[in-house]
């Protein structure tokens, strides 16, 4: 395995935009070449992130992305959001347009589930308390990513 040299168009997790440079692998397989990426679980971390701080609306990629990335099944963000699951699969196909009030929702619950885990994961390793004075936590990377054949 050796490391991807170059921008390496990473569009598995379903956006178009997203590029990479550095922590990207290939090897070959078969004949054939095969990608991994590094820390993949951080990196979808970053992209929704981002996708939480800008300024623009989500698009019908990027509203889907976060949905993904919350664990959430159409049906279960239809029935946080008071809607049916046709009206989430409408805006993720982008045959709607997504109104301001469901983006802010989802940013929001993305940004509550990322806290609710990072407390979580200083609980199980004990360094936060029932009612912390103040906590410090390091984010173990040891993700890893099935490989991707080229295309």
């Amino acid at each position: 395995m050796k490391k991807y040299e170059g921008l390496y168009h990473y569009d598995d997790c379903g956006l178009d935009n997203i590029y990479l440079k550095g922590g990207v692998f290939v090897s070959a397989v078969d004949g054939e070449e095969c990608f991994s990426i590094t820390d993949l679980e951080g990196l979808h971390k970053v992209i929704a992130l981002n996708l939480v701080k800008q300024q623009s609306p989500l698009s019908n990629k990027e509203f889907r992305f976060l949905r993904i990335e919350l664990d959430l099944t159409q049906k279960e963000l239809a029935e946080k959001f008071g809607c049916d699951v046709q009206t989430i699969a409408n805006y993720e196909k982008g045959k709607s347009a997504i109104p301001k009030l469901e983006d802010l929702a989802l940013r929001e619950l993305y940004k509550e589930g990322l806290f609710r885990k990072i407390i979580n994961e200083m609980r199980s390793k004990k360094q936060l308390s029932a009612k912390p004075k103040r906590a410090v936590f390091e984010m173990n990377r040891t993700w890893h990513s099935k490989d991707k054949k080229a295309a």
